[in-house]
């Protein structure tokens, strides 16, 4: 019953990439575990956690945004309502009074924990950044991205080979520390583009 709420609401898009991050958090903690790799594992556990919560975040917020739009049933029904007071009431005879200056009440915009994503352009995505512990988060077009890497690694060519993992990290951690070496080598902050 709560999936099929979620899924009127609008959010079971949400619900399914929630539920995924839950099962793909525990197929990561089983891997890490038999092949000896705890970091990993604790990685599963962590993605589990987050997909649990954002699950539950889902699922309350689309409870909250059915009785929302519940409401905005009811008062768009109100809005309808209007009278006209009797031409011989001193004052305000003849006028028209009615309810259209009630608003609708806005849906909830779900939270979710941060998990890491990739966003395609022009679909909006609420996420809470700088939750991480360590590090730093950039949060920029690729084609940004792109241009910082270009710009760094100058007239040297591609002399990398990057090895990225499905959620970039050995990436992210060579476009940083090349920042960080220019920043030395330089006295100036690559990512300010003036």
């Amino acid at each position: 019953m709560l999936a099929a709420i979620t899924i009127m609401t609008g959010n079971g898009e949400q619900l399914i990439g929630n539920l995924k991050q839950v099962f793909g958090g525990l197929l990561q903690f089983v891997k890490g575990v038999f092949s000896g790799d705890w970091a990993s594992a604790w990685e599963g556990i962590k993605n589990v956690f987050k997909g649990i919560v954002n699950t539950m975040a889902t699922l309350f917020g689309s409870m909250v945004n059915l009785a929302i739009r519940g409401l905005n049933w009811l008062i768009a029904k109100i809005r309808k309502i209007s009278f006209t007071v009797p031409e011989w009431v001193p004052g305000i005879g003849g006028k028209t009074a009615g309810f259209g200056w009630i608003q609708d009440i806005p849906e909830w915009q779900i939270p979710q924990l941060a998990t890491g994503a990739v966003i395609p352009p022009n679909r909006e995505f609420l996420a809470i950044l700088g939750d991480q512990r360590s590090g730093t988060n950039i949060e920029t077009p690729e084609g940004l991205l792109r241009q910082i890497m270009r710009e760094e690694l100058g007239g040297r060519g591609n002399t990398y080979q990057v090895n990225a993992t499905a959620n970039g990290r050995n990436l992210f951690r060579l476009v940083i520390d090349e920042a960080k070496g220019e920043q030395m080598r330089t006295g100036r902050n690559p990512f300010m583009l003036t």
